[in-house]
């Protein structure tokens, strides 16, 4: 069947046929093919390094002209990537018979290393970052990043975010989707999105301000049992496993229910209970509206 925006070029109204237009002048950018022979990974022409293209096979090439015409943002580009890959030293980049592959040295060291040699992440990561960290007068005044922190380690996460926000501060509207919910609270409007169908869109703390229930956080020795034991439990609405807690709802919200699941939990032979009140997070709000 596939989703209904699928279904964009067959609608004949004035407002699909506009947005349609749009969406056919946007650049999308897609580093996923980073396959042993993905052209981002070969050799590529000189001359051709003005703009990074949409599949990053030119990244050696327009790494090289920056190097040299356009020395910041290189430098900029070659913090980020510290940052995010703390062992990578610097590029080594230069023209083999009109051509440049992508090479890199890496700290302690001086041996150099080539695109063929880096892992998946490692590449996609530097092409990300070798897009967002050129002259901002190179990128359009809206950017649409699909997901661009999936398999990303989480301090990596937080330097990539960063980035973003200095991008914001230059003027350049940013659009992220993301299975981070963590990320989401980063922004400052998100749509939760379930099934192609927008859920709820606001601000990040009115989407948390419109929880309707007081939500609790608890734990115990065996959280397994614990959460097997609190859906079995009448008096429990709603429960789900977020890390070293469960989040529950009441039925009924009041101090005798609280002290009584604690009494139920002690016969139960439940050892170090810990019950408390929490400020719901964007995860458990869009869990909610889910169910």
């Amino acid at each position: 069947m596939g989703h209904e925006e699928a279904k964009l070029p067959e609608a004949t109204d004035e407002s699909a046929k506009t947005i349609l237009n749009l969406l056919r002048k946007l650049i999308v950018y897609q580093f996923h093919n980073t396959s042993d022979t993905a052209p981002m990974r070969l050799k590529w022409s000189q001359a051709d390094g003005r703009w990074l293209k949409q599949n990053g096979e030119n990244l050696g090439s327009f790494l090289y002209r920056l190097q040299n015409e356009e020395k910041p943002y290189y430098t900029r580009i070659v913090k980020y990537i510290r940052l995010v890959l703390p062992f990578f030293d610097d590029f080594d980049l230069y023209p083999e018979f009109g051509q440049i592959l992508l090479r890199w040295k890496e700290k302690g060291t001086n041996k150099v290393f080539n695109a063929g040699q880096a892992s998946d992440g490692m590449l996609r990561t530097i092409a990300l970052i070798s897009l967002l960290g050129q002259n901002p007068k190179d990128l359009p005044a809206v950017l649409f990043l699909d997901e661009p922190t999936t398999g990303v380690d989480t301090v990596s996460r937080k330097e990539f975010w960063e980035m973003l926000k200095r991008l914001k501060q230059q003027g350049i509207t940013i659009l992220v989707s993301t299975p981070y919910m963590d990320e989401a609270t980063l922004c400052e409007r998100i749509a939760l999105i379930q099934n192609g169908k927008i859920l709820s869109i606001d601000t990040p703390d009115e989407i948390v301000k419109q929880f309707p229930e007081n939500l609790f956080a608890v734990k115990a020795n065996d959280m397994s049992k614990l959460l097997n034991d609190l859906r079995k439990n009448n008096e429990i609405k709603t429960c789900n496993a977020f890390g070293e807690f469960h989040h529950i709802t009441f039925q009924n919200d009041n101090e005798n229910s609280h002290n009584e699941l604690i009494h139920i939990l002690q016969k139960a032979n439940h050892q170090n209970i810990e019950l408390k009140h929490i400020t719901p997070s964007i995860e458990d709000c869009f869990i909610k509206l889910m169910n």
